[in-house]
């Protein structure tokens, strides 16, 4: 199989050549990203990003997945205005899917975001046409964007939640001594005004595996961000961090494994 990526905005290509051989990638995902420019007055204060392990479903036939839960808080310092935000997935390789299910709300009430590819070569976000999951175009890989546009009163401050869950990545561990999986999410705060006041990570991962490492990194995966903090509560690990007055310009990623 070739890899497989779910990225919000670059290929995970790094870590996958260092964790494991034989790789399948998915559900890397992150947060909101306005689709042309950098904003002048629209800030991302803060988020915090609820990642959960899980098998779906039990016995052989059982699915390890991982579902993220992240909430946005943007504050409007101009006036009233509307942006065009999309939240990325993309997919490259031998594969058929991308996200599990994609949900989303604006203040506590759901909200519809178009699944869109985006032609970055146009330089603009007026460039987006629908996704059809059929197109022999896509065969090989896509980048798509869910869409949707949010309206900001003068001064306003929004909630924007996203929630969606994917396959965990995995793949036949270097020495192959078994199959590594890992979680990732991707932070790109970097085109929205000022800084992020505060990045929060909690992420649940059921205690019968062996947490290989765990970080936030810049973007060239050589600098380590900041660590996790982990603790046990009854059959999970918790691993906590905290990001504070950042660019929030980096990578997530937590490599585990089973015990045996």
């Amino acid at each position: 199989m070739k890899p497989l990526f779910i990225s919000l905005l670059l290929v995970f290509c790094i870590t996958i050549t260092t964790y494991s051989n034989d790789c399948a990638v998915s559900g890397q995902g992150g947060r909101w990203q306005l689709l042309k420019g950098e904003h002048n007055s629209i800030q991302m204060i803060s988020e915090i990003v609820n990642m959960s392990v899980f098998m779906e479903n039990s016995g052989a036939e059982g699915e390890l997945r991982y579902k993220v839960v992240a909430t946005f808080i943007f504050k409007n310092h101009g006036k009233a205005q509307t942006v065009k935000m999309g939240f990325p997935e993309s997919s490259y390789g031998d594969y058929d899917g991308g996200f599990l299910y994609f949900h989303t709300w604006v203040n506590g009430q759901e909200v519809t975001a178009s699944r869109s590819i985006i032609d970055s070569s146009a330089g603009d976000s007026s460039a987006i046409t629908p996704f059809n999951p059929d197109s022999s175009d896509y065969e090989d890989g896509f980048d798509a964007f869910w869409v949707k546009d949010v309206s900001f009163n003068e001064n306003e401050t929004k909630t924007i939640t996203v929630e969606y869950m994917s396959p965990v990545n995995n793949g036949i561990a270097v020495l192959g001594n078994g199959t590594d999986y890992w979680v990732s999410y991707d932070f790109t705060g970097g085109n929205w005004f000022g800084k992020v006041e505060e990045s929060k990570v909690i992420v649940e991962i059921p205690i019968k595996y062996k947490i290989l490492s765990a970080g936030i990194y810049d973007d060239s995966e050589e600098k380590k961000l900041a660590n996790f903090s982990k603790t046990k509560l009854n059959d999970k690990y918790i691993l906590t961090s905290t990001i504070k007055d950042w660019q929030a310009e980096g990578k997530l990623n937590i490599k585990f494994k089973d015990k045996r």
